[in-house]
């Protein structure tokens, strides 16, 4: 797509551009079809310079306002960015963003970009929170009238296209992060509060999972898998979520041996240097929902480049994904947190899983989903 830099490209993200590799591969590939100025959302204030973005604005939301306010502060702040801004196409980024981008749209006269990063459609929609209802129903009335929509994979554009009739151009992209060689050291901060970072011995085995904190998730079970290995074993939980107090209680004991860590939020740049000196990555989804059996997770990748085998629930593209590829094990739903073990310690204990990871890497290129969005979205600003 040749750069036209008469184009203005504004990108909305209700949350923080630091923790979000999606958004950032997004800046990228809009930044080629012209100027970018990046809206996004977060509790703190002071934030760095970001790739792509010629602008970048944020909204700070107090911790202390409830979820309306939060929401129609980032909104209002919205319409003024665009009223200011005057963008020719407006991206909207996740469900949050849908009415927003809309509006911000429609106030600067601009084409509409939908990227949703999860799929909340879904046939039981009637009966799920009213919380969730609402988003979806956000969802319906923007996605019709956008110039393009981007879903997170093919399985979940195809659910998109058939659910809501679409008309509307739509394409996909997974979420392959741009690989790049992890020089970046864990930071000083990190090893002090998880010192188990530091491997004393080439048998110390790490465990790591990065996500959302969140018990529906099953974390549970590998929480409590730590009680059937080995001493040498370690477990490092990376994310936030309503739920990490919670978990933080059920690994205290194991976290008194120094086996147990839940870190919290880190940057994309510290989650690479820790993912990069663990032993086996695990990816864990709820078994109930849309958005979880047809999930999309950026995890796989992001331990597949670190050169970390895999240990994962058994939704259908998981499953078909590890047919094709021997980077791991699935687990299923029935499985205990002993078998979970069991299946833990006879990944890390392989040595042979390199140059499978590295087929998986190269057959699965982000240029290749860089190019057809790019395409896609050139059909839109030109």
């Amino acid at each position: 797509m040749k750069k036209n830099r008469a184009q203005r490209i504004l990108v909305l993200l209700y949350g923080d551009i630091t923790f979000d590799g999606r958004v950032k591969r997004m800046l990228e590939i809009a930044a080629t079809g012209g100027s970018v100025m990046l809206l996004d959302a977060s509790d703190q204030s002071i934030c760095a310079p970001i790739a792509f973005a010629s602008e970048h604005e944020r909204v700070v939301l107090s911790r202390a306002w409830g979820t309306a306010r939060r929401h129609i502060s980032f909104w209002l702040r919205c319409l003024s960015v665009a009223r200011r801004y005057k963008p020719d196409v407006v991206f909207a980024e996740d469900f949050f963003t849908t009415i927003p981008g809309y509006l911000s749209a429609r106030i600067a006269r601009a084409r509409l970009v939908y990227d949703a990063h999860e799929l909340i459609v879904s046939e039981e929609v009637g009966l799920a929170a009213l919380r969730r209802r609402f988003w979806y129903y956000l969802e319906r009335f923007a996605v019709q009238r956008c110039s393009l929509v981007i879903a997170a994979s093919p399985e979940r554009a195809e659910i998109m296209r058939e659910h809501y009739g679409l008309s509307v151009p739509l394409t996909y992209m997974r979420n392959i992060p741009f690989y790049s060689e992890r020089t970046v050291p864990v930071s000083h901060e990190l090893c002090c509060s998880c010192s188990f970072l530091i491997k004393s011995d080439s048998a110390d085995k790490i465990i790591i999972y990065q996500g959302a904190m969140s018990l529906r998730r099953g974390i549970g079970r590998f929480v409590e898998a730590m009680n059937f290995l080995p001493p040498n074993y370690r477990l490092i939980l990376v994310g936030d979520g309503p739920d990490l107090d919670s978990i933080r209680k059920m690994g205290s004991r194991i976290q008194e041996q120094s086996r147990f860590a839940a870190v919290g939020r880190v940057g994309n740049e510290q989650l690479a240097a820790i993912t990069a000196v663990c032993d086996v990555g695990v990816v864990s989804y709820p078994y109930t929902g849309l958005n979880n059996v047809y999930c999309a997770p950026n995890k796989i990748y992001e331990y597949a480049q670190a050169g970390v085998p895999i240990v994962a629930t058994n939704q259908p593209p998981l499953e078909a994904l590890f047919k094709a590829y021997a980077i791991g094990e699935t687990i299923s739903e029935s499985d205990s947190a002993e078998e979970v073990a069991k299946k833990i310690q006879s990944i890390a204990e392989r040595n042979d899983w390199r140059n499978e990871l590295d087929r998986f890497i190269s057959e699965n290129s982000p240029d290749l989903e860089f190019s057809r969005v790019a395409e896609a979205i050139a059909k839109v600003i030109n």
